[in-house]
């Protein structure tokens, strides 16, 4: 996986999710957060679509409680978000 290189390489510690620990992902990861799927929610069980909104619901958490506990702002976020409908809001 290059990104793992591009990671490594800017010092950004690598948060990976994945079921298979032995797996690429999980070895060069700095933190492993597993995963496991009984079951993907497609008719043919083999789209990622379950796995995919385990995965986004998980990020969602990590970052939520990263802004609380780094007391991440609003006018922190609006730099990085000068534009769009996002960005309309947040630089008021």
């Amino acid at each position: 996986l290059p990104i793992i290189d591009v990671c490594n390489k800017k010092g950004a510690v690598l948060i990976g999710v994945t079921e298979n620990l032995e797996s690429p992902l999980g070895k060069k990861s700095d933190i492993v957060l597993p995963i496991k799927i009984e079951k993907e929610s497609d008719p043919t069980g083999l789209m990622a679509t379950a796995s995919f909104i385990v995965t986004v619901a998980l990020f969602d958490a990590l970052l939520s409680a990263l802004i609380v506990k780094t007391g991440y702002t609003r006018e922190q976020f609006g730099l990085i978000h000068p534009g769009g409908a996002v960005g309309q809001l947040l630089n008021k």
